[in-house]
């Protein structure tokens, strides 16, 4: 297949050209030199297999790839996947591989970075539950997270908040991460060890998009105040809240 597009208005896929070789069966099909484009997105696929259903021997649908590179602007995919993503227009290079059902996708060594490295992520997830909207889940476990300089900022100015504490958070000096963050629906949760260069702290947060309010809690045995604060008289803090 020499070029294709596709485009969902509903599930807000639209895929500007498609490229791949293919060989096929009644039992298969396998997939080489793919290459996915969207507005802003590209992604090279060396090969993918797809394993086709047959309801008299019981064979389920399922497919795999192999390395995915490429570059993404989360933006592409937020109808699809994650709505709070509608304007994360910051370029990302982006590896990992993928697996699943009819019912499911697995993301497996998932490695996310700038183009300047300032922030660099590896981690795995999965979505589930993708026939079932009301059970629609997104998890995905961060194994590592750093970002380096401004590109703090830059992250939350993707998004549609109040920015209210830009001077903290360039205060924090570089940021380390690991944890996990769940999207079901309109509901976001995330929780983790953060670590800071004035201090680390353990976080919990759940937002309810639906009615509109933020819970959770975050504590720390030794976090320095003075340095989040630029107050240099204060020292090392117990902190927790909820």
């Amino acid at each position: 297949l020499t070029e294709a597009n596709f485009k969902d208005p509903t599930m807000g896929i639209n895929l500007t050209d498609v490229m791949f070789d293919m060989a096929a069966n009644r039992k298969a099909i396998s997939l080489s030199d793919i290459t996915i484009q969207q507005t802003n997105t590209k992604l090279n696929i060396g090969h993918g297999n797809i394993i086709l259903p047959d309801k008299e021997t019981g064979r389920k649908f399922s497919y795999s790839t192999g390395k995915i590179k490429g570059h993404v602007v989360l933006k592409d995919i937020s109808r699809t996947f994650a709505p709070c993503l509608k304007n994360f227009y910051l370029p990302l290079q982006l590896q990992t591989t993928m697996s699943g059902t009819d019912n499911t996708i697995h993301f497996r060594n998932i490695h996310v970075s700038t183009k300047d490295k300032k922030l660099q992520i590896s981690a795995y997830g999965n979505i589930t539950n993708l026939k079932v909207k009301k059970q629609y889940k997104i998890q995905f476990q961060v194994k590592k997270m750093h970002a380096k300089g401004d590109i703090k900022e830059k992250i939350i100015n993707q998004f549609i908040v109040k920015k209210l504490m830009m001077k903290q958070l360039r205060l924090l000096g570089d940021i380390n991460y690991t944890g996990n963050f769940t999207v079901i629906r309109k509901h976001e949760a995330f929780q983790g060890r953060l670590g800071t260069a004035a201090g680390s702290m353990n976080f919990k947060f759940a937002i309810d998009d639906i009615d509109k309010y933020v819970s959770g809690e975050v504590n720390s045995s030794a976090f320095h105040l003075g340095k989040a604060r630029d107050m240099k008289d204060k020292g090392n803090l117990l902190v927790s809240g909820a």
